[in-house]
């Protein structure tokens, strides 16, 4: 709790971009700092901006973990300051001293009301339960690419699923001279790669689909940047599994369909045409979704490198 009685603050830097700040913030409130006071409905609620909320939480983080080794550095958005802003009564937009403020003689209720107006529209709820703040802008951005990722994850799931039922069940009996021959998926090593492959991208598109539904209810941001890593990672992982299992199938369907007459290799789908079609097929699904992973790779990447925004000062130590 905050009384105006510590000789130096922690607060947010006046340069520190929105993303690093919320960022840093999520990290105060789940490592020491009590954020309760600012969470809607609470008496430091207001001012409702990044700047505000985030001082809040660095200084309480401060205050609370000085003496244990804590610092005020959290990846260079917060600076120290010997001046108690409480004897400030006209600056208080400082969030990190609102009951302070509110008990000043000198606030009355048009400055209140000038602090509601200048508060952020776009409130969400970020995964460590810190509010998180949207400019126009950015939400309008935020919640486009979150709409095209759950519309490509749904996408990937879907045709993964088709093109791995399209090979897995694909089968036709020719007889020749008497015997009968089953065509099917297993008879051909990429065939099977593919059918893997496919079954690997539908079970992490639906994790990650998962995830961006309950992103969406909670209204969170991502922030986390180990977890952005793994996400990207993943994606660029899956995508490039995708590619080379299309690629080794093609390849494979197309000796299939041509032969190859100077190894005196038989055009095999003359003799297999319903099998090679719905192959085609499950191909052709499959093609997609390694094209829809190559599009998810980089909204995971945009997700990724816009917390190293232009803004982002060098850092060399932890939080």
């Amino acid at each position: 709790m905050l009384d105006g009685q510590f000789e130096d603050y922690c607060v947010a830097d006046e340069q520190a971009s929105e993303y690093d700040l919320l960022g840093a913030m999520n990290w105060a409130c789940s490592n020491g700092a009590n954020c309760t006071a600012i969470q809607e409905n609470q008496p430091c609620y207001l001012p409702n901006t990044p700047k505000d909320h985030a001082s809040y939480a660095f200084n309480s983080y401060y205050q609370n973990m000085k003496h244990q080794g804590g610092g005020c550095y959290f990846t260079a958005t917060a600076v120290l300051t010997g001046a108690d802003p409480s004897k400030k009564p006209q600056e208080i937009l400082s969030i990190h001293v609102c009951k302070i403020a509110r008990s000043f003689k000198g606030i009355n209720n048009s400055k209140l009301d000038l602090v509601v107006k200048m508060s952020y529209l776009g409130v969400g709820v970020s995964p460590g339960n810190v509010p998180v703040y949207h400019g126009s802008n950015l939400k309008a951005v935020d919640r486009r690419v979150r709409v095209a990722e759950l519309v490509l994850r749904s996408v990937i799931s879907g045709l993964a699923i088709l093109s791995a039922l399209l090979i897995g069940t694909d089968t036709q009996v020719k007889e020749i001279f008497s015997i009968q021959k089953k065509a099917k998926f297993t008879d051909m090593k990429a065939l099977v790669f593919l059918v893997i492959a496919n079954g690997l991208a539908a079970a992490y598109s639906l994790v990650q689909l998962l995830r961006c539904i309950l992103s969406m209810i909670r209204g969170s941001v991502l922030f986390n940047k180990p977890l952005a890593w793994a996400i990207f990672s993943g994606d660029q992982v899956m995508s490039y599994l995708m590619l080379a299992a299309v690629a080794a199938a093609a390849q494979s369907a197309a000796l299939a369909k041509l032969g190859q007459p100077e190894l005196q290799w038989m055009k095999i789908c003359d003799m297999y045409a319903k099998f090679c079609n719905q192959v085609g097929e499950g191909i052709a699904s499959a093609l997609f979704v390694s094209i829809s992973f190559a599009v998810v790779s980089a909204i995971s990447a945009f997700s990724l490198f816009r917390l190293y925004g232009e803004n982002k000062r060098k850092n060399s130590g932890g939080w």
